[in-house]
């Protein structure tokens, strides 16, 4: 049986307030202002709020899975996420 994953938190993938993130389309940096949210011109920011507000090309639906939008050390939020809930699980296993 597959669990639903957590929502994302910045602590999953290692990181914390201060740290800096890319938001890809734009290649935008942004600091990490709380357990996940970034700060951008003064204000904090969810990171779906602010992959709707700022990329340019809006899908249909208009909603976005923030992850997806923003990178660390080149590589994307998902794909680390991805990779330490596979290390966890293989602990576990252990």
């Amino acid at each position: 049986m597959t669990s639903r994953k957590k929502p994302f938190k910045f602590d999953l993938v290692g990181l914390s307030v201060g740290d800096k993130i890319v938001f890809d389309p734009l290649g935008i940096e942004v600091p990490i202002s709380g357990p996940n949210s970034v700060e951008y011109d003064g204000k904090n920011w969810a990171l779906s709020a602010f992959v709707k507000e700022f990329i340019p090309k809006k899908n249909a639906a208009g909603t976005y899975q923030g992850p997806k939008y923003f990178s660390y050390q080149g590589r994307t939020l998902v794909d680390i996420r991805a990779e330490l809930d596979k290390q966890r699980e293989d602990e576990e296993d252990w």
